[in-house]
């Protein structure tokens, strides 16, 4: 009950902040992106693997794993287990925590873009060139990989009783995977057209 008053909460009070922010960043950012060419190549390299390729179940499970591994660093835990399969899904154990760090590390493999963000952070410190639009490239490419990411998670992991987001509350995690994908597209416009 707590979880879904707090969605709600969230819902009210954070979504038209984080849609407002969207709006404002499209509106203050018109026309095409810097590296125009390369956000092209991006794209379609990213829709090509998103369309045709679809990722294997081992990189998907081991990148989705991988977040709670490094949520659970972030936050100093023992690590008991760590595993990753191709057709079993994967798990990471670790001590027993308060429910605010428990929902945290639940929710990781849907808010935290582990490929994006440091190609992002590389994007946003290597000058104009041809190394920043290889990088624009794998952004745009990155950024598809984690939306048809977080789809995939959401839908296997919805309906479980021991899911990310039965742990995490499922109306609450629903909310909170919005805004900040809402806030991922505000700084990936930010990024690719004004720097």
């Amino acid at each position: 009950m707590v979880r879904f008053a707090l969605g709600l909460l969230l819902l009210c009070v954070g979504m038209p902040a984080c849609l407002q922010l969207l709006w404002l960043t499209i509106q203050s950012h018109s026309g095409p992106p810097q590296d125009p060419y390369a956000a092209a190549i991006g794209l379609g390299f990213g829709l090509a693997i998103a369309l045709v390729m679809r990722p294997t179940w081992f990189i998907h499970t081991w990148l989705h794993e991988n977040c709670h591994l490094a949520m659970c660093m972030l936050f100093w835990l023992r690590i008991e287990q760590f595993q990753a399969s191709s057709g079993n899904g994967g798990s990471v154990v670790h001590q027993q925590v308060d429910p605010v760090r428990t929902t945290i590390i639940a929710l990781a493999p849907y808010t935290l873009p582990l490929l994006l963000l440091p190609l992002a952070l590389a994007r946003y410190f290597v000058p104009a060139g041809p190394w920043r639009q290889v990088l624009t490239a794998l952004v745009v490419c990155a950024a598809i990989h984690h939306v048809v990411s977080v789809f995939h998670n959401v839908r296997t992991n919805f309906w479980p009783a021991n899911g990310d987001l039965a742990v995490a509350g499922r109306f609450f995690s629903l909310v909170a995977i919005v805004e900040v994908l809402v806030l991922l597209a505000s700084g990936l416009i930010w990024l690719l057209w004004s720097t």
